[in-house]
């Protein structure tokens, strides 16, 4: 199991290319040791935009990337709500 917490990791929102880069290398070069390989990204909607564009290609139709297999990889990309407001009455 992998985590990465998108307000530790990923804050500096004029780093977005190195974060993108960073995340590519992390999951290839863990899917390359492990096919069956968990990533969790949490808080993923605080994350800076185009950082989680660079897991597209690993999650996208494709047999290989650089020549690495990442269809028995798993991501789960949990978001906060803690932000939300839940009404506290429901009608029925």
């Amino acid at each position: 199991m992998h985590l990465f917490v998108s307000t530790l990791h990923f804050y500096d929102e004029s780093d977005v290319a190195k974060y993108r880069l960073q995340l590519q290398d992390w999951v290839r070069g863990n899917v390359s040791r492990c096919e069956d390989s968990l990533f969790i990204i949490d808080e993923v909607d605080k994350m800076p935009p185009g950082v989680l564009d660079g897991l597209k290609p690993y999650m996208d139709f494709h047999t290989t990337v650089d020549g690495v297999d990442f269809r028995r990889a798993t991501f789960i990309l949990p978001v906060s709500y803690t932000h939300l407001t839940l009404p506290t009455n429901r009608e029925v």
